[in-house]
């Protein structure tokens, strides 16, 4: 009888301390309003969300790195069996709906009172720790996966570490002071993390809140990939606002680019070109995004 009432008063708890957190009736602001872009740095998810951000109706909220809270998760996929944890499965309910509730009241402070047709979007590449929980987290939210061929993102990473690239702060997953390989081969086995999370989380989405756009195609046509944006978000966009918001945000409107810039060249297939891929780094290229690169269909990895 002892157990049967522990129990019962266990259920209890745990039904009270989420009802509240459950309750969106005092937010305007609910996960139908989100959509999140996920994939990795230095895939044009910068250039996406600028042109976003000019069609009627949306918010933008550029790297907030919420994932980050979720990424020692990341490295230890036991602790939740771990019972004094904050994230242990006992409790997973409360916390679930606690990390929505967090995220939700953050985005109307940051926003104020919203529209149900209005779409807060959420670029958080470099913190994709968040993907695995996303779909629990956040069961009316979009998901937008943008991918781009990591042999590409290696490039731009490898050209951000040079002396006199535009990231003073960057820090190396291993070591900033680490022999050049070394680097580079911390730096494509944090891009393969970034786009395994990023793609094991849209697997886990329902198919009509998700959808995978790649950086080529933007490049290729850019009206039409934004106007495919626009109708998976549910946004009225004129051809008129869709080639506005590409004018607006035009890779040759900013006076720096190159190497060593923020916007580089604008281009797919830069690592063909831009003297960054020696054998040496080609052949870490191969060993760690290789298999990576064939299974997001970017051909041919030799």
């Amino acid at each position: 009888m002892l157990d049967n009432l522990r129990r019962k008063l266990y259920h209890y708890s745990i039904q009270r301390a989420v009802a509240g957190l459950r309750d969106d009736s005092t937010l305007s602001v609910t996960d139908a309003n989100l959509c999140w872009i996920f994939g990795a740095g230095r895939s044009g998810s910068t250039w996406l969300l600028e042109m976003l951000g000019h069609l009627n109706n949306t918010r933008t909220w550029h790297e907030p790195y919420f994932g980050a809270m979720f990424q020692y998760l990341s490295g230890h996929p036991e602790e939740p069996e771990r019972g004094d944890s904050f994230f242990s499965n006992t409790y997973s309910v409360v916390w679930t709906a606690g990390v929505r509730r967090l995220l939700l009241a953050e985005a109307e402070a940051r926003f104020g009172p919203v529209s149900p047709e209005t779409q807060v979007i959420i670029k958080d590449v470099n913190t994709p720790f968040v993907c695995p929980f996303f779909a629990d987290f956040f069961p009316r939210a979009r998901y937008m996966l943008l991918l781009r061929d990591p042999f590409d993102v290696l490039d731009s990473y490898i050209d951000m570490q040079r002396p006199g690239g535009w990231n003073k702060t960057y820090v190396h997953p291993k070591s900033a002071q680490a022999p050049e390989m070394e680097r580079i081969r911390g730096s494509a086995d944090h891009i393969r993390t970034l786009f395994d999370l990023s793609v094991g989380g849209y697997q886990k989405v329902a198919p009509s809140l998700r959808m995978e756009i790649r950086y080529e195609e933007l490049l290729d046509d850019p009206v039409k990939s934004l106007g495919q944006c626009a109708r998976f978000l549910g946004l009225p966009a004129e051809e008129a606002t869709l080639e506005a918001a590409v004018t607006a945000e035009r890779f040759e409107k900013y006076q720096e680019h190159g190497k060593l810039a923020f916007r580089r060249f604008g281009k797919a297939g830069i690592w063909q070109t831009s003297g960054n891929f020696t054998p040496e780094v080609t052949q870490i290229a191969q060993e760690i995004l290789g298999d990576l690169r064939t299974r997001l269909r970017y051909g041919d990895t030799k």
